[in-house]
């Protein structure tokens, strides 16, 4: 397994010095950079002061957030954290942008290069694809909300946030990755039965969009390490099936 998802991200690093691929893996970039700027901008500060004053609303909470020293810490605390959803939330809706309008593209791309011999069987559809991206984004909130309380812990915030990314990585790029090549059984099969791994893939990805700027970037490499790693198992499938 380690071997197989370290091949398809190596693979997918080369694939990102393509001129093709390169050209669509910026424009999202450029989109996610452009909203995460506009947030640093006008939302981080007056959010967070807002949430500060909230939280010192609070009967108990607000006589011991009235320490000046305690105050100051906790307006360094939630200025983090809501540094860290601005770069994560980047990230999503890079993956979002990339999942819907770019990755077939680049998928197309990576097809001719590396795996011109594998047949098109055209499973799934560009609608197929808007579908399962909006059906991923509404399951997304809504485990964000879910989750919402344990971002303010330590450490399980940013375990949360990774399984998150990790789950909504696999979730998009898996069918976009097979909609062209695979029939409509293999679409749902293969990744079924590679759930587990995808994880895996989809976890990489998404503690690569915990680093500012490059999880401008990480859309890209994830979505293409899904499609290497799909496209190779798909063809691995049908060579097995043959013999």
């Amino acid at each position: 397994m380690i071997k197989d998802i370290s091949g398809a991200y190596l693979k997918a690093f080369r694939s990102l010095f393509s001129r093709d691929v390169f050209v669509h893996m910026l424009w999202p970039a450029g989109v996610s950079l452009v909203v995460w700027v506009l947030g640093l901008c006008f939302a981080w500060g007056p959010v967070s002061d807002g949430l500060q004053g909230w939280l010192a609303s609070w009967p108990v909470l607000g006589v011991w957030l009235n320490n000046a020293w305690v105050s100051v810490a906790t307006g360094v605390l939630l200025k983090l954290l809501l540094l860290m959803l601005l770069i994560y939330f980047a990230y999503v809706l890079a993956v979002l942008i990339f999942a819907v309008f770019a990755m077939p593209m680049m998928v197309e791309c990576v097809a001719k290069t590396d795996y011109s011999g594998l047949e098109r069987r055209a499973g799934g559809s560009l609608w197929g694809s808007a579908a399962n991206a909006g059906v991923s984004v509404f399951l997304f909130g809504f485990l964000c909300v879910l989750g919402l309380p344990m971002l303010f812990v330590p450490v399980v915030n940013v375990v949360v946030v990774v399984v998150l990314a990790a789950w909504f990585n696999a979730r998009c790029f898996s069918y976009d990755a097979l909609m062209s090549h695979a029939d409509a059984q293999e679409l749902r099969q293969i990744p079924l039965a590679r759930r587990g791994t995808l994880f895996v893939v989809g976890t990489v990805g998404g503690l690569l969009g915990l680093v500012p700027v490059v999880n401008l970037l990480a859309p890209a490499l994830s979505g293409l390490a899904f499609t290497h790693y799909l496209l190779q198992a798909l063809q691995r499938e049908r060579q097995q099936g043959a013999g």
